[in-house]
């Protein structure tokens, strides 16, 4: 039984499990050759901002909400 992605909330910020609604602005963000400098690569090569806290895929299950 998989276990459900839990919403995080500070009073400043909001992460929560990516939707369908997220699909557009997900879209936008791998379209944009600035923002994929910066972006966890799958491959194992990691961009010096990456967070040594995401998952092996180097991809995290949150979106922030602010």
């Amino acid at each position: 039984m998989p276990l459900s992605t839990p919403t995080l909330s500070t009073a400043r910020l909001r992460l929560r499990p990516f939707t369908e609604a997220d699909a557009d602005a997900l879209f936008a963000l791998h379209s944009n050759a600035e923002v994929l400098r910066y972006w966890d690569r799958s491959d194992g090569r990691h961009s010096r901002l990456s967070s040594p806290n995401t998952q092996e895929s180097g991809t995290s299950p949150f979106t922030t909400q602010s």
